[in-house]
């Protein structure tokens, strides 16, 4: 725009020369003509020479000339203007029109995002539902296995592993002398692995269970059966008398408490038992 403001400002003065030129040049051929027509009437001649008269007729022809090239000149700069005005209308619009789809495009993006998430998040609680009737569903038939279990007296029927100490002990069904002196012993009015109740094992100090004083709380006990494998964490550990029998009891869930002569290094008869509780890993 700034170019054709400036294109008309040289064309205005240049017709605004055109025209003071012409009206100068007028007057002068005006006064010359009337003083030679003077002289030639006091001459006795014709008052308006042919020749005058063509140099005149050049000067109207001239000055028309110009007057019609810059009026063309002018309208055509105008065509121009009005066409430019109109090609920066139409941009506009169009850059109006690409902002309002970008928008649009954006917000269909950030609707397309919401839904995915939302699907994902969807997905996701569908996913641990599924886990937790399937796990609910495994404990279910462990139970129902495990409820149907018997082992017989003195007789192996599972593995009782204690990472800590690395050892892999068999677990014998009872805690009369031959069952203890084979391997750890499952207190036979207790629960199996996998029936929700108390399970008590007890073995010897000085055999089985060795070292015992070293397990802290936070330790594992894996329990092997011919039905499935049961991972429980140690969570806590008291000392009773001897002849303490109210470790054994009902608890209202699964909890494994193991239990051996205490203190651990004494010599002869110990007067006490350290009793450790631990309970399912999930």
């Amino acid at each position: 725009m700034k170019w054709l403001s400036i294109s008309l400002m040289t064309i205005g003065l240049v017709l605004l020369g055109v025209f003071g030129f012409q009206y100068f040049h007028s007057e002068q051929a005006q006064e010359a003509s009337m003083s030679e027509a003077l002289e030639r009437i006091e001459q006795g001649q014709d008052a308006a020479p042919a020749e005058n008269r063509s140099t005149e007729d050049e000067t109207s022809f001239l000055t028309s000339s110009v007057t019609n090239a810059l009026t063309d000149i002018t309208s055509a700069l105008l065509s121009a203007i009005s066409h430019n005005e109109e090609e920066e209308t139409e941009q506009a619009a169009n850059s109006e029109t690409d902002d309002s789809v970008s928008a649009n495009e954006s917000n269909n993006s950030q609707q397309a995002e919401a839904a995915t998430h939302a699907s994902g998040s969807e997905d996701a609680s569908n996913s641990e539902e599924k886990e937790e009737v399937v796990e609910n569903s495994t404990h279910a038939n462990e139970t129902s296995v495990a409820s149907s279990f018997q082992a017989h007296e003195n007789e192996s029927f599972a593995v009782l592993d204690i990472p800590k100490l690395g050892r892999s002990l068999p677990i014998i069904e009872g805690t009369d002398a031959d069952s203890l002196a084979k391997g750890v012993g499952r207190v036979a009015s207790t629960a199996y692995p996998g029936e929700g109740e108390q399970i008590v094992l007890s073995g010897h100090r000085d055999t089985v269970f060795r070292d015992f004083g070293q397990l802290e709380i936070g330790d594992r006990f894996i329990v092997t059966t011919p039905y499935g494998e049961f991972e429980y964490e140690m969570r806590e550990t008291e000392i009773v008398d001897e002849d303490d029998t109210s470790v054994i009891r009902e608890m209202g869930e699964e909890v494994l408490v193991v239990s051996t002569c205490y203190p651990f290094h004494l010599v002869g008869t110990a007067p006490e038992r350290y009793v450790i509780y631990a309970y399912p890993v999930s």
